[in-house]
């Protein structure tokens, strides 16, 4: 008798567990991931040594931070376990090697969905803008 009922609280057990990860209350299986891809307005990023995104939402506990690899010319990456809702927001700083922001950029409104991958497009723009542009027009003063 006390064989059965063990092997019917062993049963139980095993059943609730799979009844907790089936009815979605899982954190991690409620994520979405992102194919990260990052591009820079300049003409040349051989400046930048390393991209850092970030990953935040009003509801989230805790921001998510990751950095960026180089390939074919582009930075990019796909992140995992994004927590699945809307108001996603990813931002991104290029850094040239001495950890100085020399790019940044974000995109705002980012959905993710529960298991699904989310493509993310980010433009990086200077930090920084240069100084203003000064151009004058000539002055001719004499004609020889």
């Amino acid at each position: 008798m006390m064989h059965g009922n063990c092997l019917r609280i062993i049963g139980l057990i095993i059943l609730f567990q799979a009844g907790w990860s089936i009815s979605g209350c899982d954190p991690v299986s409620d994520g979405g991931s992102a194919e990260i891809q990052v591009a820079t307005s300049a003409l040349s990023s051989a400046d930048v040594a390393r991209v850092t995104l970030t990953i935040s939402a009003p509801d989230m506990a805790e921001e998510i931070v990751e950095d960026l690899y180089f390939q074919n010319g582009r930075w990019r990456g796909i992140i995992g376990g994004i927590p699945s809702g809307t108001n996603r927001t990813f931002s991104a700083e290029a850094l040239d090697s001495a950890d100085v922001s020399i790019y940044d950029g974000e995109a705002t409104s980012v959905t993710i969905t529960p298991g699904g991958r989310t493509s993310v497009v980010i433009l990086l723009q200077q930090s920084v803008p240069p100084g203003e542009f000064d151009n004058y027009v000539p002055f001719i003063d004499a004609v020889s």
